[in-house]
């Protein structure tokens, strides 16, 4: 069989281009390959690591001898690449193009032209798992590595990370700690590259940006599932926009889960259920974080592996408990965000934990990763699973009117179409405090005293810490306790409701603000006259001013008018 010299020019990406190689040499055994290949570092590492040409080309030599060659290949799988396609074209035409599975055709000029701007053939299947494999080059002699991400992700990576380091290099390893000393430790010394762990953890941004505030030549980037990349534009770019989309990538097979209580204790068991399924993670280590007083409800449940506990509202205080969760190293965290408006704190430690996962709950138990795409999915609005299940509200009813008043809108928030399960206190008068005390449905009682100020300061500053779920008041639109109704909205709460002088009453928003300012004959308690009051005040200088005016250019008609007609009867005289 006669051997046949074939050229081969490296217009594409390396790995393309090896790809190619590879595929030609398989269908044509009987060719001997030769290169003409950028003069690059990186080319000529490839090019010892994999030995598959007779002999090597590179562009700014020579190349009168390449002139015996019985055929050219372009493998037009990149764009641009425009000095060596032009210079490769100088010495043989026609040539031939070549794609991903190694067909061979005549190569248009047309073709070379718009290779330059688009890629005209697409990567096959096999093409993607070669490029998987396909080495990285080595790092530099001088190489700083930044530690931020995890123990776990560093002992995945040691294995691969010691390929790309050369023997004879030297390589600075920096542990987390405050910016300045890790920005010093960098600017020691002059380093040829760096290693930096992108792996969706919190805690080490400042860390991450030390790299790039260098300005090294070469950055390599090694994300949650130990893959290696260099960054660049476009690997950077691609990179974010599958986080921006995608999220952080699944932890592994048998992940720690930390499960932040956020709902009601059936709500949360299921949940756990729920990440035992099949689908999800049923080999996954449960870590619970609840209130003090649940506890008892998960002690039983034998798919939990370690319950954590805060008192009340410690949950920001307690520095130590701080200190555990950031101990356990979890996989991922989550949370159910049913759209109720309870346990705000922890919905908030959802977000600052320092995991690389957050998973979300919503109230139908579906879950999903939560991510920029993913974020405003918190705030859909779902039907709740267990809509039977309530939880008691804390109501603190001002006294805004007489006792006997006040007295009937207590029975009215009894009711548990109102409020449901309310447990009920009073912020009362001290001389009306043993009648409110005496009533099965007031839990607590508040009192003030008119005559001393200091003490009903320190009472309204008990009130704004007790942070109540519904602050009600009366309005019936007689001018009494304006002190008390003022303070109806300056306390702090999550709702307000308004009673009227008739006793029937509405939650206060945007929406319904207008009440207010309702007629009484029509059965608000806010007279009418309020509103105009309002309102005459903005309109009272326009008119004003519209009548000063028009008072002024009267007079001086009037002036003008008996100017005229003395003037007439002086010139009429004999």
């Amino acid at each position: 069989m006669t051997k046949s010299t074939v050229l081969i020019v490296q217009c594409c990406h390396l790995p393309q281009f090896f790809y190619v190689v590879d595929k030609l040499q398989h269908r044509h055994p009987e060719w001997e390959l030769e290169a003409l290949v950028c003069d690059h570092p990186h080319g000529r590492y490839y090019l010892e690591s994999f030995p598959r040409f007779r002999k090597v080309h590179f562009l700014g030599e020579d190349l009168s001898e390449l002139s015996n060659v019985d055929r050219i290949i372009f493998p037009l799988l990149n764009r641009g690449y425009w000095k060596i396609k032009k210079a490769a074209q100088s010495l043989f035409s026609p040539g031939w193009e070549v794609d991903y599975e190694g067909n061979l055709q005549p190569l248009q000029t047309g073709r070379l032209y718009l290779s330059l701007w688009t890629v005209l053939h697409a990567p096959c299947k096999d093409f993607t798992g070669y490029l998987r494999k396909f080495p990285l080059p080595p790092l530099g002699q001088q190489i700083l590595c930044l530690k931020s991400c995890h123990a776990s992700l560093l002992g995945k990576t040691e294995k691969e990370l010691g390929r790309l380091i050369p023997k004879e290099s030297q390589i600075m390893r920096v542990e987390k700690g405050p910016f300045r000393k890790i920005w010093s430790q960098a600017r020691s010394e002059s380093f040829d590259s760096a290693v930096i762990f992108f792996s969706g953890e919190k805690g080490f941004t400042f860390m991450k940006l030390v790299p790039f505030l260098l300005v090294l030549p070469r950055i390599l980037i090694v994300n949650e599932n130990a893959h290696f990349f260099y960054a660049d534009v476009r690997s950077l770019y691609r990179f974010l926009v599958g986080r921006i989309l995608y999220g952080v990538s699944s932890p592994n097979p048998q992940p720690r889960l930390l499960l932040v209580q956020t709902e009601t204790p059936l709500y949360v068991s299921h949940a756990i259920g729920k990440l035992k399924e099949k689908k999800l993670f049923p080999r996954s280590e449960i870590i619970l974080l609840c209130r003090e007083a649940d506890r008892s409800e998960f002690d039983s449940n034998s798919q939990i592996d370690q319950i954590l506990t805060y008192s009340g509202g410690r949950l920001w205080n307690n520095f130590q408990l701080w200190k555990e969760i950031k101990k356990l190293d979890a996989d991922m965290v989550c949370a159910i965000f049913s759209g109720r408006p309870y346990f705000k704190k922890a919905k908030l430690l959802f977000f600052f934990l320092p995991v690389r996962r957050h998973l979300v709950f919503n109230a139908r138990l579906d879950c999903y990763d939560l991510s920029p795409r993913t974020f405003f999915w918190i705030f859909r609005k779902v039907p709740l699973l267990f809509e039977t299940e309530e939880i008691s509200h804390r109501v603190v009813l001002l006294q805004t009117e007489h006792r006997q008043d006040t007295r009937s809108a207590l029975s009215v928030l009894s009711n548990p179409r109102i409020v449901p399960k309310a447990r009920i206190s009073v912020f009362c008068a001290e001389d009306s405090r043993n009648i409110f005390e005496s009533l099965p449905e007031v839990e607590k009682v508040f009192t003030w005293n008119r005559h001393k100020l200091l003490k009903s300061l320190r009472a309204a500053w008990r009130m704004a810490r007790f942070h109540p779920d519904v602050l009600a008041a009366i309005f019936s639109g007689r001018p009494v306790f304006r002190k008390q109704k003022l303070l109806f909205f300056l306390l702090p709460a999550r709702h307000r409701l308004v009673f009227n002088e008739n006793l029937d009453c509405f939650y206060l928003s945007w929406r319904t603000f207008h009440r207010f300012f309702i007629r009484e004959a029509e059965g608000t308690g806010v007279p009418g006259t309020f509103l105009r009051k309002i309102v005459r005040v903005p309109l009272f200088l326009p008119r004003f001013a519209y009548l000063s005016m028009w008072a002024t250019i009267m007079k001086l008609k009037r002036v003008a008018l008996r100017t005229d007609h003395r003037s007439q009867i002086t010139d009429h005289r004999p």
